[in-house]
């Protein structure tokens, strides 16, 4: 098909396979693919709804919600995401069919009971509609009683109103009886008419009409007249009061009675209604009746799910129904049971069992009395609706049988009902349905009203122990309240007397009914979406304290409206007011009505007198304008024109008094004022106004036009009515009336908040109106008057102010009445849950005027309040009188709240108390909200040290079946707190448990413990397992000289973490660069300054200026290095804010945070512990090194002696040399004064008193020594030297003498006692730190693990690494939990609901994500091995198969449950059938494999002895036995019957079958195949005759071989002779046919004869797998399907059996007449054969390669085997060898065996090769004809030949090969040349190649040649050893860059000389 992809570009989405990425569509692009890979793109869009906000209540991230709309393979990692896929999952449904009278309705009552569903039958729905007696039963029971039949269709709709009960929603149903076959052989149907329900409604109406007015006749007849009219009157007036009476006793009684417990309905389904109409009688086809009602079952809103077919011989069936009795006492149908006489028969132990039923009971005695037979045509009517039922719906059964697939039951009703019932609850087990969980209701005998004593009570309840865990139900996330209620959105607290068990639950209900809704459907009561907080809400507080923010906050978030009380009281006012104006109008209206006259007649007079005065005013300006004109037109021409815009004066002078200039002016003001006239201008006219006054008054003013309006009636809301009314108010003093009271306010406000609950009153769906009122009243009375109405609030929030008023809060309360407020910032910076996820959704609040803007800061004292944030009004601030009146509002507020406080809590309702106190708006908010969520948050409860564990280690248990016992939290036995905070593992303390939901929480202190129960929400995370684990971090301590560094380092290279050396990372933090560093490696005694460590103490830091001290600290060298010393060497501590920098840059800063650290040498001390635990910097594990001081001073001792020696060297090096320094420098100084004094002494010889003038000059040097050189001659022998000279020499020197060394050097001895000494004294504090640490580490649960370190290091590292290995091994699941427990009590949990089945169902996860390639469930076999373990893992129960998938799957849970292989599972059951020769071990392998997989073995014997024994009333069985008797042979009909019989089995559906010894002939394996039971793996075993006899041999059973001695050798050799004669014919069936034949070596041992077959299981397990898991799409080969040649042809492509590919090159392979199914490829339901080679190819590309296109095949070749000499050709000559050697025409005669027809022509071939050529291209050789010329020469033998002929025709090949040789292996024989050598391997080649030569000698030669070629190679081998070998006796030169290699070798780098080289 061709589809232009540029024209329908919007309309198809083109799937990329090839992964072809941006192909941009051309307008002429064409698509020729297969059309089923474009899909549309029209498709159903998915709404994902945001997260419901009853999940902020649980926690939103305790819930995945919302849930995938498929959850079939959707795991819920917590309990409420758990329930809620059970909730949404439809309940499973069943249907029960077959032949009429079968048994389905007793299966379906039993099968009903077992599975809690509801049995639905025609007989069961009449019984329970006239039992209820609902309108439909009446009419029913009363149409039955008039002898008239329910028709079919009537059936079928009380059917489907049945099914719309609540209790089937639940629970599912089990449908029988359906549809309804009758025994008519007519084909017609008559349905008569019907009396209808209204026609029946109306009679019996006007039937009780009839009735009670017969009755009141009756009663006024009885009754005695009276004349007197007042005791009439006293007479109703009595009867009104005992009615009166009388209702109120009903009333109090039916209280009463809703106290008593009630009991359930008997039928908890729903009535019907409008089902019987009356209807004319009509005819309908019988057949299509059947079928509709088929059909109408399988279109029904709850669909079966399973069908259970039940079938049954029709003779057999008959029998059965034959032998029912009918107990005409008791109205029951009872069977009489059959007689099986089981034949006892002495035999050889059988190898396996048959069936795995095992009867509850022998049999029942039948007792004859009371029971009557069926009636006479019974069974004539039985068979007669059998006909029917195979005649009409049979096929159609089939069909959906076949659509149904695994879901299909098959049941013999032969069986006995509980035989039946196993094999269904068999299969049914294994198919992934959920169980029914039915509300139980708890019916305690004195439930406790207190919450805690009723929550302890439950838990003592039902408790199931398993494995040491103990299971009990408790209170569910709804706790107290009506789950009833709460979905119509009202929270109603639930009563105790109407608990209910449900899941793990308990669920406390309100009322009877509401438990008697809930029992019958729980389904729509516990959506998550029903926990959201119920919106009915009273918000008090004192003056402005944020009530409207709070209640704007809430009806944005829950859509609820507001209803202000301000507003409303004023509304009621207004409305009171108006009322009461009403009932006084008429008093005051004539009043008022004469007020009314007076001012209208008063408005018109005066009116009148305006009108007059403006005709006046007007007349006189006409008339003067009129003068002024005349007068100024004659000196218009004398003077200057007048310009009429100038303006005038408006004084009226006299024209003659006056100039032009002010007449001028003055005209022109008349003029203005008459401007309104519309002939100011026409003189006439003006004239004309003058004379006639009512011409005039036309152009007066409008306003004097229009008349007062006369006076109305007083109306409600004039303004002279109020007035009038106020003023009668105040004189009849009746102002308390107008105002509302206080019950008036209430009732308004429960008519206004229930009046969108009047529409729907009865409905389920009907819910109560929501509302917030703000700002309501704390009045006692008014709250008494809520509570008398029964319409308390669930909740009612409570501001108050609880600070003291002072000037600025007055002042700031001042500011917020008068100012503009908006709250939507405010909003969007609260950070709680209902708040997030109200954002999350996209409702956004808009921007309404409802609070202020503040700062939001936490340390604020005030909410202040800038003036630019405010809009202040024009009112003056009086801040003694407002501050008094707002102290007197909110204590009385105070007052009244409390009194309200205990009247809520008297009635359990729910209220929220905060205290504003420093709290900014936002905390406020969050601080409702808060509590809000709290109210339907779970208890925590303590948990005390006997509920709590002992010490738990998180390392998984040796013993795999044991348990912890308890249930753990999600973060196991750490503290949620730290973890989620911190992200530290922390190990909680038993002390600081809490038990939540059933779960124990462990704290590590109690600030965190308080944290938790605050919102609980906040540090739970359970809608996922996977956890972001912590870095390891790792501590290691111990004394000195122990090896932690060591260790450390090991460690850390182990595990892949960063080692740190806590004392570098002291200098490296603490000390500045620039100072010398602390430490023992850093340290030089004869070069560092001494610490003054005598007076050692911990230094304090000052408190009150701890930056300035911390800064003093750190640049301090002397003090900081003191610190650190005196804390590695004498254990005192750093200071806590010192040790903060360094453990928070460890534990929270990069990059240690992510990779994890090994700390080497911290803690060292108690205070170290403190800091870790105060600044929660917990290690993983502390691993200690224990050792002794001698272990210290061996290790340490010599070397740090050897570094105080070097150290020693150097300090007198530097002596020496500073020594020649100060020696030089005193030579120098000598020399200097020297010189200078003679100096001088010469210059000042005559000068006194300079003896000592240079003395004071001289300084000495520091570096003299007293002991100098003085020179002690005299200089006066001597008479080249100065005397003067030696003299000042001689002085100088004594007073400075020349500098020698002082130092004293320490002894060696010395220093090693020093050393020792040191050593042992801080061996010595650290022990007794490290013993005081480790009882702090063990009192706070820190892990410490010991070490011995006096062992050498290998032994302590294994040591270490072993502690480690938990935390080496820590996984995704590392903090998850698991338990496994009892096989029956795993059924039990899940019955009950504690525990839901995982996707896996019954499929062990390890087993299937280990070997994704399973076909078959292994549950039933481990099962039955008692390998079965069942493990809880949070919501789910697995079933793991093994001990060794138990230790899997607890040690990491979450890889396997998380898994989605269960998805590529596909079920398909073992066929396997074992055929070979008598005693060759068919059983024995037939048992093992059963065994090994679970299979059913059936051998023929056994089914025959079965059915002999079991089923002996049967047909079958009495023709069996009748055979039998006459010693005759069974055939192999009743064979393959009785066979068929033993295979109504579950295992043959759920596991497979094993056919022991059949079958032996090609009819037995035809049988097969058409009852489907044919294999689709045969095991041939192969054995020999004497292995045969041998295996008898083996059989000696000494318990029975006297009664049943051995086979005799000579009827085993009978039998398997007769084997042999038939064995081929089966072998060869199967071989041409379905080609699944496996042949085992029987002659070998049985174990691999075992575990050859297993192999052959295995890989048609993995192949079948790959089959079965293949799309539509893919083309797979189906060699494993076992199809048979007549499949093939049904189902063949139009290539037939050619490969396709092959055609389309011309080539014509095919698979033969018998198709090769290696070859057969399965692809869009079509085979195709494919030959080998082009098999990848139609896999990879099925779509271009397999396309089942319309093609032309031509005649194809047929081998064949019988030759018609007239048609061979060409004379038999083998044209394809013939025409391959063309031009030599080589000729070669054909043979008869290898023969094909084709085009009416016989070829014969002379190979299977050239047959092979000929059928892939026969059109090149069929025409091919041989040269006419040609004849066959006669043979000519060799030694006829010339010589050269006969050298070419003799050994001319052979010698060439053999040179050949020679030239390849070059062949070099010991002691010869080369030439001798290679020929005499020429002359053993040839000799060894003579085909004429005696085999004895051909042996020698070949023995010889392999002798000679391996003497030939010795050479070679020799020298090839040596060369790899080094000689031991070669010297080689030593030098620098010559290495030694261990192996005794010399590396020689390239820089070697060339003499060592050589």
């Amino acid at each position: 098909m061709s589809i232009n992809i540029k024209e329908n570009n919007s309309k198809y989405d083109v799937l990329d396979s090839n992964g072809v990425k941006d192909i941009k569509i051309e307008k002429n692009a064409t698509y020729r693919g297969p059309i089923d890979i474009i899909y549309k793109l029209a498709r159903p869009i998915e709404f994902k709804h945001g997260v419901p906000l009853g999940a902020t209540t649980v926690g939103i991230n305790n819930t995945d919600a919302p849930l995938p709309r498929e959850t079939k393979y959707y795991t819920a990692w917590n309990d409420l995401d758990a329930q809620e896929i059970y909730l949404n999952t439809k309940p499973t449904c069943y249907l029960i069919v077959g032949k009429p009278g079968s048994g389905a309705y007793s299966l379906g009552e039993a099968l009903a009971k077992r599975l809690k569903c509801i049995h639905l039958s025609p007989l069961t729905i009449l019984r329970d509609e006239l039992e209820q007696q609902g309108p439909t039963g009446i009419c029913l029971d009363f149409n039955m009683r008039h002898n008239m039949k329910c028709i079919f269709n009537i059936l079928l709709l009380i059917l489907k109103k049945k099914l719309e009960s609540p209790v089937v929603q639940h629970r599912g149903y089990i449908l029988t009886g359906f549809p309804l076959i009758s025994n008519k052989t007519d084909s017609r149907l008559v349905i008569t008419s019907q009396h209808g329900e209204e026609a029946l409604n109306t009679s019996s109406e006007i039937c009780n009409f009839l009735v009670n007015n017969i009755k009141r006749k009756e009663k006024k007849g009885s009754i005695v007249q009276k004349t007197n009219t007042s005791s009439f009157i006293e007479m109703e007036e009595e009867e009104l009061t005992e009615t009166l009476e009388e209702e109120h006793e009903h009333e109090e009684a039916i209280e009463e009675q809703e106290e008593l417990p009630k009991e359930f309905p008997k039928s908890m389904l729903e009535f019907c209604s409008n089902i019987v109409f009356n209807q004319k009688t009509h005819i309908c086809d019988n057949e299509s009746t059947f079928l509709k009602q088929f059909e109408e079952i399988f279109n029904l809103d709850l669909s079966p799910d399973v069908i259970i077919n039940i079938t049954s011989p029709d003779c057999d069936l008959i029998t059965k129904k034959s032998s029912k009795y009918f107990n005409y006492l008791n109205s029951q149908i009872v069977m009489e049971p059959f007689n099986n006489n089981p034949v006892s028969e002495s035999r050889w132990p059988s190898k396996y069992t048959v069936k795995d039923f095992i009867n509850p009971f022998d049999s029942h005695i039948f007792n004859p009395k009371y029971m009557c037979r069926q009636p006479y045509n019974f069974k004539l009517h039985s068979t007669q609706q059998m006909c029917n039922y195979k005649n009409t719906i049979k096929s159609a059964i089939d069909k959906k049988l076949e659509e149904y697939g695994y879901n299909a039951i098959k049941l013999d009703s032969r069986m006995s009902l509980h035989e039946m019932i196993h094999n269904a609850m068999e299969r049914l087990i294994l198919i992934p349905n959920n169980s029914v969980l039915i509300p139980e209701p708890l019916y305690l005998d004195e439930p406790s009203d207190n919450i805690e004593d009723f929550t302890k009570s439950i838990e003592q309840l039902n408790i199931i122990n398993s494995c040491g865990v103990n299971f009990h139900r408790y209170m569910s996330p709804w706790n107290f309240r009506c789950p009833v209620e709460l979905r119509k959105r009202k929270s109603m607290k639930g009563n105790s007397k109407f608990a209910v068990t449900f899941f793990k639950h308990v669920y406390c209900l309100s009322s009877f009914d509401a438990m008697l809704q809930f029992c019958k459907n729980p389904r729509p009561y516990l959506k998550l979406e029903y926990l959201e907080p119920t919106c009915r809400i009273i918000i008090v507080g004192t003056k402005s304290s944020g009530k409207s923010m709070i209640a704007q906050c809430l009806s944005w978030i829950f859509n609820t409206p507001i209803i202000c009380y301000k507003t409303f009281l004023e509304q009621q006012k207004s409305k009171k007011y108006f009322d009461f104006s009403k009932s006084i109008l008429s008093s005051i209206s004539a009043k008022i009505e004469d007020d009314r006259f007076s001012q209208w007649q008063s408005a018109e007079i005066e009116r009148y007198q305006k009108i007059e005065m403006w005709y006046d005013t007007t007349a006189s300006i006409i008339q003067e304008y009129l003068w002024l004109q005349s007068n100024m037109e004659p000196r218009q021409n004398e003077t200057i024109s007048l310009n009429q815009t100038e303006q005038r004066t408006n004084a009226i002078v006299s024209v003659e008094n006056t100039d032009l200039t002010d007449n001028i002016k003055r005209l022109e003001y008349l003029q203005s004022e008459l401007s309104f006239l519309p002939f100011e201008n026409d003189e006439e006219q003006l004239k004309r106004a003058l004379d006639d006054k009512q011409f005039l008054c036309q152009f007066i003013p409008a306003e004097l036009k229009i008349s007062a309006r006369k006076p109305e009636m007083p109306m409600i809301g004039d303004e002279d009515v109020s007035k009038a009314v106020a003023e009668f108010i105040v004189a009849n003093d009746l102002q308390n009336e107008v105002e509302p009271t206080n019950e008036e306010l209430i009732n308004e406000i429960i008519n206004i908040t229930s009046s969108d609950n009047e529409s729907n009153k009865t409905d389920l769906d009907s819910k109560y109106s929501k509302y917030i009122i703000d700002g309501f009243t704390t009045n006692p009375e008014c709250w008494e008057y809520l509570i008398t109405a029964k319409s308390l609030p669930d909740y009612t929030i409570a501001l108050v102010e609880n600070k003291e008023i002072d000037s600025q809060l007055a002042k700031y309360y001042f500011n917020i009445e008068n100012s503009v407020k908006n709250y939507v910032e405010k909003f969007s910076l609260a950070q709680d849950p209902l708040i997030t996820q109200k954002m999350i959704s996209g409702e956004v609040p808009d921007k309404i005027n409802s609070s202020l803007k503040i700062a939001h800061d936490n340390e604020q004292v005030v909410r202040d309040q800038t003036e630019d944030e405010t809009t202040q009004m024009n009112t003056i601030f009086d801040e003694t009188a407002f501050t008094t009146a707002l102290s007197e509002s909110i204590d009385k507020f105070k007052e009244e709240w409390d009194v309200l406080k205990t009247r809520l809590d008297e009635f359990y309702k729910g209220y929220i108390e905060v205290e504003l106190e420093t709290k900014s708006d936002v905390e406020i908010i969050d601080e409702v909200l808060l509590k809000l969520r709290k109210c339907y948050f779970a208890p925590c409860e303590p948990c005390y040290e006997n509920e709590s564990r002992d010490s738990i280690s998180d390392t998984f248990t040796k013993d795999v079946m044991t348990n912890k016992p308890s249930f753990v939290s999600e973060t196991n036995i750490y503290c949620p707190v730290t973890y989620y905070d911190y992200g530290v593992l922390w190990e909680g303390k038993k002390d600081f448990s809490l038990r939540l939901n059933n779960q124990i929480y462990r704290f590590c202190n109690e600030e965190f413990s308080v944290l938790f129960q605050k919102d609980p929400g906040r540090y739970q995370v359970l809608k996922t397992p996977y956890k972001k684990l912590p870095p390891l971090r790792i501590c290691v301590i111990g004394c000195i000289g122990l090896g932690k560094t060591t260790l450390s380092k090991y460690i850390a290279k182990e595990l892949g973490l960063i080692h740190i050396d806590f004392v570098e990372i002291l200098n490296e933090e603490l000390v500045p660069k620039h100072f010398k560093k602390v430490g023992r490696k850093y340290e030089n005694s004869f070069t560092d300054n001494p610490i003054d460590d005598e007076g050692a103490v911990e230094y304090q830091m000052d408190e009150e200026n701890m930056n300035a001290s911390l800064v003093n600290v750190l640049y301090n060298e002397t003090e900081i290095r003191s610190i650190i010393y005196n804390y590695l060497e004498k254990g005192i501590s750093i200071p806590s804010t010192l040790m903060h920098k360094i453990l928070k840059k460890l534990w929270f800063e990069e990059p240690f945070v992510k990779t994890g650290f090994v700390l080497d040498g911290y803690p060292k001390t108690p205070n170290d512990v403190n800091d870790m635990l105060t600044f929660l910097c917990i290690p993983d594990l502390i691993i200690e090194l224990e050792g002794t001081s001698v272990n210290t001073i061996d290790r340490l001792s010599p070397e740090m002696i050897n570094t105080w020696k070097l150290q020693l060297n150097e300090a007198k090096a530097n002596a020496r040399v500073k020594l020649e320094i100060e020696k030089k420098e005193w030579m120098n100084f000598i020399t200097k004064n020297v010189v200078g004094k003679l100096i001088l002494e010469d210059l000042l010889d005559n000068v006194p008193h300079v003896d000592n003038v240079l003395a004071p000059t001289m300084k000495p040097l520091s570096t003299s020594s007293m002991e100098s050189v003085i020179i002690d001659a005299h200089p006066s022998g001597s008479f080249n030297v100065d005397a003067n000279l030696f003299t000042i020499y001689n002085q100088i020197v004594e007073e400075f003498p020349e500098p020698e060394d002082q130092n004293i050097w320490e002894k060696s001895d010395e220093a090693r006692e020093k050393i020792d000494s040191r050593l042992e004294s801080v061996f010595e504090t650290e022990s007794e730190n490290i013993q005081a640490l480790k009882d702090l580490l063990s009192e706070q649960n820190i892990k410490l693990e010991t070490v011995d370190a006096t062992k050498s290091f290998e032994k302590v590292m294994r040591t270490a690494l072993s502690k480690l290995n938990d935390l080496r091994n820590r996984n995704i699941s590392f903090l998850e939990e698991t338990y496994v427990i009892d096989l029956d009590v795993a059924e039990i949990l899940l019955g009950a609901g504690f525990y839901f089945q995982s996707k896996f169902h019954r499929m062990c996860p390890v087993q299937i994500y280990d070997s994704p390639h399973i076909i078959l469930n292994p549950y039933k076999l481990s099962k039955k091995k008692g390998t079965l373990y069942p493990v809880i893992h949070r919501s789910y129960i697995y079933f793991v198969s093994s001990i060794d998938n138990l230790i899997k799957f607890r040690n990491n849970p979450i890889k396997y449950a998380d898994s989605n292989t269960i998805i590529e599972y596909r079920h398909h059951p073992l066929k396997i059938a074992i055929i070979g020769p008598p005693k060759s071990g068919k059983s024995m392998l037939a048992e093992k494999i059963s065994k090994q997989y679970g299979l059913l073995c059936i051998s023929r014997g056994k089914a025959i002895r079965d059915v002999l024994n079991n089923l002996s009333w049967t047909k079958l069985a009495s023709k069996m036995n009748s055979v039998l008797i006459r010693g005759e042979i069974l055939n192999y009909d009743l064979l393959m019957s009785a066979v068929q019989t033993e295979a109504i089995d579950h295992r043959i559906v759920t596991h497979g079958f094993v056919l022991d010894g059949f079958p032996e002939t090609p009819s037995e394996g035809i049988e097969l195949c058409k009852n489907k039971l044919y294999p689709n793996i045969i095991f041939d075993i192969s054995s020999t005759k004497a292995k045969i006899i041998e295996n008898c041999r083996c059989e000696n059973y000494l318990d029975i071989i006297k009664q049943k001695p051995h086979f005799p050798e000579i009827l085993i050799e009978k039998r398997y002779s007769i084997w042999k004669e038939n064995c081929n014919k089966i072998r060869d069936w199967i071989d041409e046919d379905y080609q699944n034949i496996y042949v085992l070596d029987g002659n070998s041992t049985r174990w691999k004869c075992l575990q050859d077959a297993l192999k052959i299981i295995a890989n048609f397990s993995k192949e079948m797998h790959y089959v079965l898991s293949a799309g539509k799409l893919s083309a797979v080969p189906v060699e494993v399907l076992c199809i048979s040649n007549d499949d093939f042809r049904q189902n063949m492509s139009n290539y037939k059996n050619i490969c396709p590919i092959c055609f389309h090159q011309n080539i014509f392979r095919n698979g033969g007449p018998s198709v090769n199914k290696k070859g057969v490829v399965l692809y869009d339901n079509t085979f195709f054969w494919v030959c080998s080679e082009h098999m990848k190819m139609a896999i990879d590309r099925p779509h271009i390669y397999l396309c089942n296109k319309k093609v032309y095949i031509p005649e194809i070749p047929a081998v064949i085997k019988t030759i018609d000499p007239i048609l061979i050709y060409e004379n038999g000559i083998c044209i394809v060898t013939y025409a391959e050697n063309l031009p030599a025409q080589k000729v070669k005669k054909g043979s008869e065996k290898i023969a094909v027809n084709f085009e009416g022509k016989i070829y014969l071939f002379c190979s299977e090769i050239c047959l092979e050529k000929f059928l892939r291209k026969p059109y090149l050789y069929k025409d091919v004809v041989v040269f006419k010329e040609t004849k066959l020469f006669p043979k000519i033998t060799i030694d006829k030949l010339p010589d050269l002929g006969y050298l070419e025709q003799t050994i001319s090949t052979i010698l060439t090969e053999a040179c050949c040789h020679v030239n390849v292996i070059r062949p070099k024989y010991p002691g010869l040349d080369i030439q001798t050598s290679g020929l005499i391997y020429v002359a053993l080649y040839l000799k060894i190649h003579n085909s004429k030569i005696n085999k004895d000698y051909l042996t020698s030669y070949k023995k010889s040649m392999r002798r000679y070629e391996a003497r030939c190679k010795l050479l070679l081998d020799i020298g090839l050893k040596l060369r790899s070998m080094t000689n031991p006796f070669a010297q080689y030169l030593e030098c620098c860059s010559v290495k030694r290699i261990d192996s005794g070798t010399v590396e020689k780098p390239s820089s070697v000389s060339s003499s060592i080289n050589s």
